[in-house]
């Protein structure tokens, strides 16, 4: 359906809201971009996002694994693209961790319009580099650190960007995508993950609960243990609300 760019980008909540900025200020062009919104559920099947398909997609709420041949396997936040315009050839697909909600673009109609924007040209190029920095950081996860210490580190990457605290002030997690899809993600086998969850249990840095809900009871040692430094997965507020003016041309 079509996104619904007031209310929609006024509950968005980004780290980096640069490139859907830019896409929201041609609004007003004589050739606006304008989304399709979709979600995505845990368990289905994987989402072709190599724009081959013809589609760009950013992601409004959620989170997503990504893999593909050439850039391996890593994660997709909020705000964040699906993949990367003007590279259709490098093949990628994404599968939900949560119910994720996607805004879709025409792939030629944002390559175009970068094209004679420098605004969101821009944005493009910061986003692609923003995630090869994050694909390097998985290939560090992958090739560095221990199985528990990788697992650790996922943990704590997943409850900067959707972890909530519950009445009592604990963080609880809730990660509904495939076993297998960890596993892969970490470099482990099933049985690793398994034994690597249940040690964290052990140390007292994890309670499974039902349903994929987790409690993270202490947070800090568990991004201690993973032995990364996390300052950019800090949750994020929301965006500032668009433009009155902006939002009627939007309804137009």
């Amino acid at each position: 359906m079509p996104c619904q760019t007031t209310s929609h980008c006024q509950t968005c909540k980004q780290r980096h809201n640069a490139l859907c900025a830019a896409i929201r200020a041609r609004a007003a062009s004589v050739c606006p971009l304008v989304a399709e919104f979709e979600t995505l559920l845990p368990g289905a099947a994987p989402t072709d996002v190599s724009l081959k398909g013809g589609r760009f997609g950013i992601l409004h709420s959620g989170l997503l694994l990504r893999c593909g041949p050439e850039t391996g396997m890593d994660v997709v936040s909020i705000g964040e693209p699906l993949g990367e315009a003007f590279r259709g050839n490098r093949e990628m697909r994404v599968t939900a961790v949560v119910p994720s909600q996607v805004c879709w673009y025409d792939v030629h109609e944002v390559e175009a319009a970068a094209l004679r924007d420098p605004r969101l040209h821009g944005a493009l190029s910061a986003a692609a580099s923003h995630a090869a920095g994050l694909r390097r950081l998985f290939t560090r996860i992958r090739s560095t650190l221990t199985p528990l210490e990788r697992l650790a580190a996922f943990l704590a990457i997943c409850a900067h960007r959707l972890a909530e605290r519950d009445r009592m002030g604990v963080l609880r997690l809730t990660l509904q995508c495939r076993h297998e899809d960890i596993a892969t993600l970490l470099a482990l086998s099933g049985a690793q993950l398994d034994e690597m969850r249940d040690e964290l249990v052990q140390r007292g840095l994890l309670s499974v609960l039902e349903g994929g809900e987790m409690e993270l009871p202490l947070p800090a040692q568990l991004e201690e243990l993973s032995t990364l430094d996390l300052p950019m997965f800090n949750r994020v507020e929301e965006i500032v609300p668009v433009l009155p003016r902006m939002a009627e041309l939007q309804r137009a």
